[in-house]
């Protein structure tokens, strides 16, 4: 049985208390908030590091760019983490961050994570040729291509896509916000909402619709294994297989 379990169940011999089936203490104001405060707090982050790159040298270097991303996502974790944790003196299990298997991370994480990213690489490929559009590189893909010479900031933006911004980000959208909305909307709203807020995060509108999908994908991959870890596999292995794809094209 998951680490999760509560032995509180209902009728249907459901457990209702566990991830994310679970009524979490903060509500859709505390998410506006943490939002609010990443937003707020990103920004001066961002105008900070590139002022101080500045006066070093001539123009934004790669490594204040990585900087500022491995920030910002830290910055996202720590405001979650420390909403559930001080504020609400709750355990990190409600966000999701336990009771999985080896199995489940293997199997629905990375190996999901493997197969979405094969399938959204075609769909999008068919997608932009139907429509003859040349979208342009996300800004994280023009980052790692400019830094592909440099051994170690090369390795950190492969951590940065393949673990910090995973974690970062699915413990907020999956781990934070979508239990709120499970428990308050049902589930299909749940991810729907929640899938349009991920993808809306990454500016990106010609891709807005695959990135909503990819969130829905990673919300099922939360139902299916009741833990928020696969989820964090699943997109791991998903960037980190598009990363590759990338410099094979």
């Amino acid at each position: 049985m998951s680490l999760l379990t509560l032995r509180s169940f209902g009728g249907d011999g459901v457990d209702r208390t566990c991830f994310p089936r679970c009524n979490p203490p903060w509500g859709i104001a505390s998410i506006v908030v943490v939002f609010a405060l990443y937003l707020v707090l990103n920004f001066a982050l961002g105008i900070i590091i590139a002022v101080l790159d500045l006066h070093a040298g001539h123009q934004i270097s790669s490594s204040a760019m990585l900087l500022a991303s491995l920030a910002g996502e830290g910055l996202l974790a720590a405001l979650v983490l420390g909403v559930v944790r001080i504020r609400y003196h709750s355990s990190l299990r409600i966000l999701g961050l336990s009771g999985t298997s080896w199995r489940d991370l293997l199997y629905y994480g990375v190996c999901g994570g493997l197969v979405i990213s094969l399938l959204m690489i075609v769909a999008m490929s068919v997608f932009f040729s139907l429509f003859h559009l040349q979208p342009q590189p996300q800004s994280v893909v023009d980052l790692i291509v400019s830094v592909a010479h440099d051994r170690w900031l090369f390795l950190g933006c492969l951590l940065l896509a393949g673990v910090f911004a995973p974690f970062c980000e699915e413990l907020y959208f999956r781990g934070f916000v979508y239990p709120v909305l499970r428990h308050r909307c049902g589930t299909p709203a749940a991810v729907l909402i929640t899938s349009c807020l991920f993808a809306a995060i990454h500016f990106d509108l010609v891709r807005f619709l695959f990135l909503a999908l990819l969130g829905a994908l990673l919300a099922i991959v939360c139902e299916k294994t009741r833990s928020l870890l696969p989820a964090i596999a699943a997109h791991g292995a998903y960037n980190l297989a598009s990363i590759v794809l990338l410099f094979l094209h």
